[in-house]
């Protein structure tokens, strides 16, 4: 018999969500015992283990990651839109045949959270409104845009001319967002392709000239213009409510589709980048997390059906409820990566603790069950204790570089100074990989137990 499970794997930024999931995988491709402890018992074993490749170009590319810690040293390239990792084994301490199904989800693609809920186009360009009026640095960025949806409804301008226009106008308001850290960037292909894509390196050029999707722009334009008398203004807003239709379709449909399907999700975040990067950052962060709450948020009938099984559950009157209506709330696993960099004074409990304030409000939802994690997927730092420096491996073959210092993580996310972090935002590569060996870990194994169910 089959035990199913479809798990989602978010990342905020540089969160190494992919680097996450190839480790996990190599440590079930290539068990051992003594490197991947599980079971209640921590003696239990994975056998015969095997991908599940069907999904062709959506299929997660876990050789070719694998490869590229192994021959070229160096982490894997960042995925493409979304993909799927699919895999079977065995576990010594189950009478279950395991098929767990992993979605790698581009964090990018949370930020259309809104296209998708939205019930067509008009519905969308309210919300946005709404959002909008909310916030005073989207408000800041999008203010030419504003002044150009204005400046159209009192010229003359042909329609390819006020379309070229506000095109324009709406990308440099993007282009600004993405320089306040915002994570709000919607259409989301303006800075993740579904080619993969992303607008790192890009010259200025380059980005004028970069599509907000290519199959078809769009934006909020004034409700107004949907039923105007003037021909240019409804043409305008027809062009946006086609494209925005088609893209709901095409992008997000499959991808919420899988999302909608997965009963648990691990959503990483590097605590270290955004010491490094600041407050920004972190608000950006919580951003992001808070957004993709609302993204995996049940309906209200279904938030009533899980409020109604627990209080039953409760009083233990669970048994009353009709199997077809009982249901489990998604478990999530929070997860603060690269945990091997916090190893100066009470490291690992001040990453927990950090990881669990910027968590806070989405922990304390009655249909969520949630744990923390600190994790390493793949140790590249070691710590020498008579310099309290951290060395890590910048390339093969290459002796190990120290930092300047080992400092210590804040105890809030109070007041704090980037400054000092800088030193975080280094990469190396994990040490033991370069063996041929899986990655040495740490709690990558806690993790897997949690997620899958099997502590349970």
């Amino acid at each position: 018999m089959f035990r199913n499970k479809k798990i989602g794997v978010l990342g905020t930024v540089n969160s190494g969500k992919t680097v996450l999931l190839t480790s996990l995988l190599w440590h079930l491709y290539e068990f051992s015992p003594g490197s991947f402890r599980i079971g209640k018992e921590k003696n239990a074993e994975i056998k015969d283990a095997n991908p599940v490749y069907n999904l062709g170009n959506r299929d997660f590319n876990y050789t070719a990651y694998r490869r590229q810690f192994v021959e070229q040293g160096r982490w894997p390239d960042k995925t493409q839109d979304f993909a799927i990792a699919r895999c079977t084994y065995n576990r010594t301490d189950s009478f279950w045949e395991h098929d767990v199904t992993f979605v790698d989800i581009p964090g990018e693609r949370v930020s259309d959270v809104f296209i998708w809920q939205a019930t067509d186009y008009a519905d969308w360009t309210w919300k946005i409104e709404r959002f909008w009026s909310g916030d005073t640095n989207i408000l800041a960025s999008m203010d030419a845009f504003k002044k150009c949806c204005q400046q159209v409804e009192t010229t003359s301008a042909s329609a390819s001319e006020s379309w070229d226009d506000l095109v324009k106008e709406y990308r440099n308001g993007l282009v600004a967002l993405a320089g306040n850290f915002s994570p709000f960037i919607t259409p989301s292909t303006f800075v993740l392709t579904i080619g993969g894509e992303t607008m790192d390196g890009l010259s200025e050029e380059d980005i004028e000239s970069r599509p907000i999707w290519n199959e078809g722009d769009f934006f909020p334009l004034p409700g107004k213009w949907r039923n105007s008398q003037n021909d240019v203004l409804r043409s305008l807003y027809e062009r946006c409510e086609s494209n925005f239709k088609k893209y709901k379709k095409t992008v997000l449909k499959p991808f919420y589709k899988e999302i909608d399907e997965c009963d648990s999700f691990i959503v990483c975040v590097d605590i270290f980048n955004i010491l490094a990067s600041g407050l920004s950052r972190f608000y950006q962060v919580k951003e992001e997390i808070n957004m993709f709450f609302q993204m995996i948020r049940p309906s209200k009938f279904g938030e009533i059906l899980i409020n109604a099984q627990k209080a039953m559950n409760y009083i233990g009157l669970n048994y009353l409820l009709p199997n077809f209506i009982q249901t489990k709330p998604p478990k999530i696993a929070y997860v603060a990566t690269k945990s091997d960099m916090a190893i100066s004074g009470n490291g690992k409990n001040r990453l927990e603790k950090l990881l669990g304030d910027l968590v806070r409000n989405v922990n304390n939802s009655s249909y969520v069950n949630s744990k923390l994690f600190t994790c390493c997927a793949g140790k590249t730092f070691e710590y020498d204790p008579d310099s309290n420096r951290i060395v890590f491996l910048t390339a093969r073959g290459e002796n190990h570089v120290p930092l300047d210092k080992c400092p210590e993580l804040p105890t809030s996310w109070e007041k704090w100074d980037k400054d000092q972090y800088r030193g975080f935002l280094c990469e190396g590569i994990p040490l033991q990989v370069v063996a041929g060996a899986p990655p040495e870990q740490n709690n990558l194994d806690k993790l897997f137990d949690y997620i899958t169910g099997d502590d349970d």
